[in-house]
């Protein structure tokens, strides 16, 4: 199965997701590539244990998760948004070199937060806060990128489409025409 998304930038570059069950397996495998005709941009491989469904249930457990790479201008803002919409928020720090780790430092009572020396980059990070959400027994876990173009009054609407479509992997689509969007996305 594969989802195409036309992502505007100076060129059309193509983002692709494919995912299949692995057979007799709980995992589910997920593939994410961003390329054009020339070059591939990011690739990403993810592994999810796939759960048994609880329709009686109302309620979700979910978490938000944050991988951050040098950000220390926007990181506070977004783990106060983030934490205005949910309980549990995961912050991966991917061997962040500025203040970003500084800048976390009145969220540690509120937050879980993953860190390492070296920069492994966001694919790694968020399969380091995928397996921190799978380890607290998260149900759902929502992504946020932490330079503040996500916004976290968006975690309600995933959250509850996910709800609502329990077996889908749910993407959500930014605007490239919003203010603060860097030119290369």
């Amino acid at each position: 199965k594969f989802l195409n998304i036309l992502i505007p930038t100076e060129h059309t570059a193509d983002f692709n997701i494919k995912w299949a069950k692995e057979p007799d397996s709980d995992r589910l495998h997920v593939n994410a590539t961003i390329s054009d005709e020339e070059r591939v941009y990011a690739k990403m491989s993810l592994f999810f244990r796939l759960k048994a469904h609880d329709n009686a249930s109302e309620t979700s457990n979910y978490g938000v998760i944050i991988p951050v790479y040098n950000n220390e201008k926007t990181i506070a803002t977004v783990v106060s948004d983030a934490l205005h919409y949910a309980d549990h928020v995961i912050v991966v720090v991917d061997g962040s070199t500025d203040n970003t780790r500084q800048n976390l430092k009145p969220f540690e009572d509120s937050i879980e937060l993953v860190e390492y020396p070296d920069n492994r980059g966001k694919g790694y990070a968020l399969q380091q806060g995928f397996a921190c959400a799978l380890a607290k027994g998260y149900d759902y876990a929502v992504t946020m990128d932490a330079d503040g173009q996500h916004l976290a009054s968006d975690i309600p609407v995933l959250v509850q489409a996910s709800k609502e479509n329990p077996d889908a992997l749910i993407v959500g689509a930014r605007s490239f025409h919003q203010e603060n969007m860097p030119a290369q996305n």
